[in-house]
């Protein structure tokens, strides 16, 4: 799951598009964009995703288990960021980890600033408008 901006309620985005987000037990907050009408992930998401889950460094199998990816879509999807300069490979012990480089964690941080300007019609319980995080951090 992405970590992006947090929010306490679930978001609508445009064209069916909800973003559910949760606290994770580090108390940081994850985002995961599902497309309701389908509930299928985007590349862009699914790319993003491998990079938050490799931000620190982690072993493939890791990558595949947490992004929910079969070995073979991992492995197409890791062979494109590895050529894009998106991740890297390095043997650690006699494994290979993959870590997010400077340009996998730049598209990490644009990817979120758009998911951000997507926002539509923030709403809580019954209906009730939530007002901008950026108001809600004077409170």
């Amino acid at each position: 799951m992405v970590i992006c901006s947090p929010v306490k309620q679930p978001l609508k985005y445009a064209s069916s598009i909800s973003v559910i987000e949760k606290t994770s037990k580090e108390g940081g907050f994850s985002m995961e964009i599902v497309d309701v009408e389908s509930k299928r992930r985007d590349k862009f998401g699914i790319i993003a995703e491998i990079l938050e889950i490799a931000k620190d460094g982690t072993l493939k199998t890791q990558i595949m288990y947490k992004a929910n990816l079969s070995f073979t879509q991992l492995n197409e999807y890791l062979g494109f960021m590895l050529k894009n300069g998106l991740i890297t490979q390095v043997s650690d012990k006699g494994k290979m980890v993959y870590a997010a480089t400077s340009k996998g964690l730049d598209f990490l941080r644009r990817y979120c600033e758009l998911a951000e300007l997507l926002k539509e019609n923030v709403s809580g319980k019954n209906g009730v408008k939530i007002p901008p995080d950026r108001l809600l951090k004077n409170v």
